[in-house]
Formats: C-alpha cells, sequence, structure tokens
C-alpha cells in the first residue's frame, strides 16, 4: 500500500486496445494499493505519478502482523474499501445511466470544490489539472465529444473553456446539469 506524501497518482486502466479509463486521481495524504496489501492478490488498476511525486510504501510483510493486533485499524481499513466501492458503484451508475454532458458537470463541480472554488458565487474559475482527452478517460467519453460539450456549454452560456481553466458562469444552472439524465 501506498501513501502519497506529496504529488498527484493517477490509478487507471487499460484495456487490451489501448484505451484507458481514469478511475481515481490520488493526492497528497491519501492511499492507494489497499486491496492488494490485504487480498494478497495482483493489483486491480494501474498508478502513474502524474508529477513530482513522493510515496510512503508500507509493506504487507510488515503491516499484517501489526494489523492482526488492531481491530480498530481494521474497521477503518473496511471503511475506506466500502467508501472507494461506493464510488465505484457510482461511476458505474454515471456511465451507464446519465448523459456525458452531466457526468462532465459532475466531474467539474468536484474539481470545483477540490479546489475550494465558492461555488456559492453567481461564477467560479477553475483551473483545469487534465487534459481534455484525461477529462474524456474519467467521463468515459472521446475528446472530441468532451470538446463537443464545450462548445454546447459555451453557446448555451452556462460555460466557457480557456486555455488552462474553466469558467462556470452560471453556478445553479451548471448544477442542474448534473441532475439531468
Amino acid at each position: 500500500m501506498m501513501l502519497v506524501a506529496s504529488g498527484r497518482v493517477r490509478i487507471s486502466s487499460v484495456s487490451a486496445e489501448g484505451r484507458e479509463v481514469i478511475l481515481n486521481e490520488i493526492t497528497t495524504g491519501q492511499s492507494f494499493g489497499e486491496i492488494a496489501l490485504l487480498d494478497r492478490s495482483d493489483r486491480t488498476a494501474d498508478a502513474t505519478a502524474v508529477q513530482d511525486t513522493r510515496l510512503l510504501v508500507l509493506y504487507r510483510r510488515d503491516f499484517e502482523p501489526f494489523l492482526r493486533n488492531r481491530v480498530d485499524l481494521c474497521l477503518d481499513l473496511m471503511r475506506l474499501l466500502c467508501f472507494r466501492l461506493r464510488r465505484t458503484t457510482a461511476q458505474v451508475e454515471d456511465l451507464a445511466l446519465r448523459s456525458l454532458e452531466s457526468r462532465m458537470a459532475r466531474v467539474l463541480l468536484a474539481f470545483a470544490e477540490h479546489g475550494n472554488a465558492p461555488l456559492t458565487e453567481k461564477s467560479v474559475t477553475i483551473t483545469l489539472t487534465m487534459s481534455q482527452r484525461e477529462l474524456g478517460e474519467v467521463t468515459g467519453a472521446t475528446r472530441e465529444s468532451v470538446n463537443k460539450t464545450f462548445r454546447l456549454w459555451r453557446e448555451l452560456g452556462l460555460a466557457e473553456l480557456h486555455e488552462k481553466s474553466f469558467e462556470i458562469k452560471d453556478t445553479t444552472a451548471f448544477r442542474e446539469l448534473v441532475d439531468r439524465l
């Protein structure tokens, strides 16, 4: 298991055809690799540092004896795994049941909230840390479809994409996109 001391790690899975889906981004203070640590099997996804990153590594051989005597830590790990399972379930539901517009709005609002942008304001600008291709990989779409959605939002006056930032012009209307199927 690894803890990100600083930096950012992308968790993804790649198909035999080379198509990648981004499952998660792990940032400072978060961990990954719990499943492989606990079940002694292979990792379920790939982990790639997307910027300079320092990791703290916890080896199974050191962790298992410690874990045997710590019921409280076992419960914390179970809660973490349940949280991750719930998030994965929500991702699958999004891909199966929601439109691309809804999925993209959800991801971009999460970026805004993670970046501590004041979403109570009429408009908000967030810094984009991923390309349109990567946003497509997160939302299960092509770069072209992502670009088309950005153009639609600009035409509707909801939002505008700039070089490295994204401006939500009406946060209330933009939030409503998330609930549209």
